[in-house]
């Protein structure tokens, strides 16, 4: 895949990625993700190309560079398979791709990354970092209205929300802590649905298990005669 790099209007190169590692197919979260990086790539030129004397400024471009370079592990799993599993389950509900990729965007970002989204005053105000801020404000609400900030309930929950909400509760339940050990999917799931209608929206609990179902054929699949005797 590649994005372009456009730094002062002027499209100076290319950002290249390949998957030499596993050689699967890109999917929508990857171009995504290669678009944020490119992005992210282009700002730290730009700012380098306009103070060019500041040792401090291309000190931090250097920085950023190796920063891009180096694999990241919350790029990685657990966040990407998060950040697949959310794009799935936007999939599943007819969402249009764009808000797909945003719900996967912010599924798959550390706390940092998706707080760098920032509040937004205005809901509505137009910009990506708008529409990202205004599912995360809406991440603690409740299925069953008792949530916060504003009480929202159903389907007046924004469906990124629904999603981002089944998602980080699934994270938390399969995730070891110091007080207690990782549930098993199954039981993380099960968590989930009993608080189904409740805390969370049961059509995207439902929809997180067919993604689970969905890989594990899968990888059935592709590891013929793998299975126990």
């Amino acid at each position: 895949m590649c994005a372009p790099l456009t730094v002062a209007g002027e499209t100076i190169g290319v950002f290249n990625a390949n998957n030499k590692v596993s050689r699967e197919d890109f999917d929508e979260h990857d171009r995504a993700l290669l678009a944020t990086l490119a992005s992210r790539l282009a700002a730290m030129l730009e700012r380098a190309h306009a103070y060019p004397d500041s040792p401090a400024v291309v000190a931090d471009a250097c920085e950023t560079l190796e920063a891009l370079a180096r694999t990241r592990r919350e790029l990685l799993a657990p966040r990407r398979e998060l950040a697949r599993h959310a794009f799935e389950i936007a999939r599943r509900f007819r969402l249009d791709p764009a808000e797909a990729t945003r719900i996967a965007l912010l599924a798959g970002a550390s706390s940092d990354e998706a707080a760098g989204a920032g509040p937004a005053r205005d809901p509505e105000a137009p910009g990506e970092a708008a529409q990202r801020a205004h599912i995360l404000a809406a991440r603690g609400e409740r299925f069953d209205g008792t949530g916060w900030p504003r009480g929202l309930k159903g389907d007046a929950i924004p469906a990124g929300a629904r999603i981002l909400a089944v998602l980080d509760a699934f994270e938390t339940l399969t995730r070891g802590r110091a007080y207690r050990p990782a549930l098993p999917t199954d039981a993380a799931l099960a968590a989930l649905a009993a608080q189904g209608g409740r805390a969370f929206d049961p059509a995207v609990v439902a929809a997180l298990r067919g993604a689970l179902e969905d890989d594990t054929r899968r990888a059935d699949h592709r590891s013929p005669g793998q299975e126990a005797a």
